[in-house]
This record gives C-alpha cells, structure tokens and sequence, in this order.
C-alpha cells in the first residue's frame, strides 16, 4: 500500500525525482503514480514536475511554472483530439465543456 507521507517526503527530500525513481523506489507503475498525483495535485498539494522530475512547489511562482507546464500538456491534447476528430479545438472543447 501507497505510504502518501513517505513519498511526498521522499520528493521534498529528494526532488526533482523523476517518474521512473518514484515507480521503483515505491513498487508503482506508471499509471499508478500518475494517477496518485493527479490525486495530490486535486487535494491542493503542490507537487509539479519540470522536464528534470518532481519535487513540492516552495513558492507561488514553482506552483505557476507547474500550472503552466500543465495547461500547455492538455493545449496539446486538444490539438491531437481535434486532429483525431477533423475539426477545429473549439468545437472539441465545446463538446467536451
């Protein structure tokens, strides 16, 4: 079982950690700690990541670069979708939203 205070620990201690380092240290897969994140980041803990790994945002402006890091995946996402669907990404969004 998922011990959420050794890991967010683990990543304080230690960040940036990359996935892979996370998934081995604590037994979880890829989609296990992707999920656990998502899960972290949605009860309002700050952890991000950068192109170097994850650690906890310390200050106002490492939780944005993170937001940021963030909106520019799903930017991308809905391009893809859009692409997917022929169509243009307002129309994906409004179907979506």
């Amino acid at each position: 079982m998922l011990r959420q205070k050794d890991i967010i620990t683990f990543i304080k201690d230690h960040g940036p950690v990359t996935r892979a380092e996370l998934c081995a240290r604590f037994k979880m897969t890829p989609r296990a700690f992707r999920s656990w994140i998502h899960d972290q980041n949605l009860s309002k803990k700050p952890i991000v990541s950068t192109g170097k790994g994850f650690y906890v945002a310390k200050s106002r402006a490492d939780a944005e670069a993170g937001a940021r890091r963030l909106a520019n995946q799903a930017k991308h996402m809905l391009q893809r979708a859009s692409a997917i669907l022929k169509t243009d990404v307002k129309n994906v969004v409004r179907t979506l939203f």
